[in-house]
């Protein structure tokens, strides 16, 4: 696999090893590859703190412009207009190619240069681009710091209207738990007046999909509130307190994933004929893939791919390719669109 030289570091040398790791299936659409390639950026953001980014349209352009560009020449550079083809104060770019999406994205993290871009906290927005040609993966990532507007503050509780501040509004709220579908944020005021907190969940996209106040809480107490009928996924919370009067600033957002429960393990893992088959189970009825390796006793990787979508409970099947004579193992990854669990070796000869 490789990478291109980021702005900061030069790339690391990465050595060849079986890595069990998650990839889009090599057939999925543009969407579903970039969707994936989101998710491990936010992923990683979230481990190290750092804040959420805005998905934007312009530079998701111009990253899939560069990412065709790259595969069409099959080698690898860097975009060196970037910085006049958007309205920001910063800009950074990572280019990759390799076997799959999770290969390359490891690769990025075992770079010193690529990952200080990913976990870049002086950018707000991200896009990127996704091109597979010849059975291998260019990815670009274009970060940004774009020159927008701080967020409003949220409109007061229904049927009390803002008043002119009187006294010092509330201090921002701190967010201190996200937990399924429930959320929690300490508030406090400077002169000790009670107040609301106003909550807001944002989709990946940065759209508000739920948004309520917290009943009236006293100074320095903790407000929480449940949002109900929100679907597993990726999201961002933000809060604000209102003391009757105004409301404070917009806190930061809070990065979190919503999945109540990961698939089990895949069962039944064998070799039948030709094939390999496995039964894929969620607890909570989500489908998904499995993705299937063949590996020799050395733990050479001789052959991976994913399975069509299937219902949970039902059984995946995966082609295996002609194998010469000798011992094998399959080992079977479950994935349900934001959690994956693997089991393995399940020894096998031909």
């Amino acid at each position: 696999m490789s990478l291109s030289r980021p702005c900061r570091a030069a790339a690391a040398v990465l050595a060849t090893a079986l890595l069990l790791v998650l990839a889009p299936p090599a057939s999925a659409d543009t969407a579903s590859d970039e969707a994936r390639v989101l998710s491990l950026i936010r992923q990683t953001r979230v481990s190290v703190g750092a804040p959420a980014l805005a998905v934007d349209p312009g530079l998701t352009s111009i990253a899939r412009n560069w990412a065709a560009k790259v595969a069409r020449d099959g080698a690898l550079s860097h975009n060196g207009a970037l910085a006049s083809q958007v309205n920001a104060s910063r800009v950074s770019e990572n280019v990759g190619m390799g076997p799959s999406i999770d290969v390359v994205h490891q690769a990025f993290l075992n770079s010193a240069g690529h990952r200080a871009n990913m976990v870049d906290t002086g950018v707000n927005a991200v896009g990127v681009g996704v091109v597979w040609a010849n059975g291998t993966v260019y990815i670009v990532q274009d970060y940004a710091k774009l020159a927008t507007s701080p967020p409003p503050p949220p409109p007061p509780p229904p049927n009390r209207p803002p008043a002119v501040p009187t006294q010092p509004t509330p201090a921002n709220v701190s967010i201190v738990r996200t937990a399924l579908a429930q959320a929690s944020a300490r508030y406090s005021d400077p002169d000790g007046n009670a107040g609301r907190v106003f909550f807001a969940i944002l989709n990946e996209s940065g759209v508000v999909v739920r948004q309520v106040w917290s009943p009236v809480v006293c100074s320095g107490c903790t407000a929480g509130v449940t949002f109900t009928a929100l679907p597993d996924g990726f999201y961002g919370l933000v809060t604000a307190a209102y003391d009757g009067i105004a409301p404070s600033a917009v806190s930061p957002t809070w990065a979190f994933t919503l999945d109540r429960s990961a698939p089990k393990q895949p069962s039944a893992l064998q070799r039948v004929g030709g094939y390999a088959t496995a039964v894929y189970s969620d607890p909570d009825g989500t489908p998904g893939w499995l993705r299937v390796y063949v590996v020799t006793p050395g733990g050479v990787v001789l052959d991976e791919g994913w399975t069509a979508r299937v219902c949970s409970g039902c059984t995946a099947t995966y082609p295996l390719p002609a194998l010469g004579h000798g011992p094998y193992s399959l080992y079977a990854i479950a994935y349900d669109g934001l959690l994956s669990t693997v089991v393995g070796p399940n020894p096998f000869s031909v």
